[in-house]
């Protein structure tokens, strides 16, 4: 299962925490990146660039028990702050877990992404250990 976590602003951007959580009897793996990527109010047209991968992280495989959560960091640029952005509201985020080819939406009007692909907002963390 995969959620949002508490927020943090920083100058000009916001980094939210993606936390999955083994919700099984048995213990899960993951490895790598997730896919991350803005959408639209009804949750499936994708807005914008993919997130870009934060390659000053660590991959690493890590094993999740039961009950427990691993993490990876999505840092937000806010669109405002780019001339040619054209912004836009969202729905939330498209996230496919590193392995997966199964997306889900992780659901929330709090951010805004740009109408230009050519502007990059979203940078996203290797998963890694709470």
């Amino acid at each position: 299962v995969a959620t949002l976590g508490t927020p943090d602003g920083a100058a000009g951007s916001t980094m939210v925490p993606i936390i999955f959580t083994n919700d099984s009897a048995e213990p899960c793996t993951l490895e790598g990146y997730p896919a991350v990527e803005f959408v639209g109010t009804d949750n499936s047209t994708v807005i914008g660039a993919p997130a870009t991968q934060d390659d000053s992280t660590v991959v690493a495989l890590v094993t999740i028990e039961p009950g427990n959560s691993a993490m990876a960091l999505l840092t937000i640029a806010t669109a405002a702050n780019f001339d040619d952005c054209s912004p836009v509201d969202t729905g939330g985020f498209r996230m496919t877990p590193p392995g997966s080819s199964d997306p889900f939406v992780l659901q929330t009007t709090d951010y805004q992404a740009c109408e230009n692909t050519a502007v990059s907002l979203l940078k996203v963390s290797a998963i890694a250990t709470n």
